[in-house]
């Protein structure tokens, strides 16, 4: 295995752990971390390949960053418009405060 590849799978494993540590604390599953998560590993590889990429791929995968962000706008948006909020309290449920 290579150096990126040991890397890649030590990332991988700090973001498994993390969202399981997000849901244990929130009982809610942290989507929009994943859909990050994707977001700066497309927007690394166009960073650093660009130079050895024809125009297709680069401009497939801005559209792929381009979908996951407005995927992310789309969940905070609903997140925050059909979240449930306790009487008399000024938390949404599942906020740890």
């Amino acid at each position: 295995m290579t150096a990126t590849g040991r890397v890649a799978v030590v990332v991988a494993a700090v973001i498994s752990a993390s969202m399981v540590g997000i849901y244990f604390n929130t009982h809610r599953l942290p989507v929009t971390f994943l859909i990050y998560s994707a977001n700066t590993a497309l927007t690394r590889f166009l960073a650093v390949d660009v130079k050895h990429l024809d125009m297709d791929p680069v401009v497939m995968i801005t559209a792929a960053i381009l979908i996951l962000t407005l995927a992310v706008l789309a969940l905070q948006c609903s997140s925050f418009r059909y979240s449930r909020h306790e009487p008399g309290s000024g938390a949404v449920s599942g906020d740890p405060r």
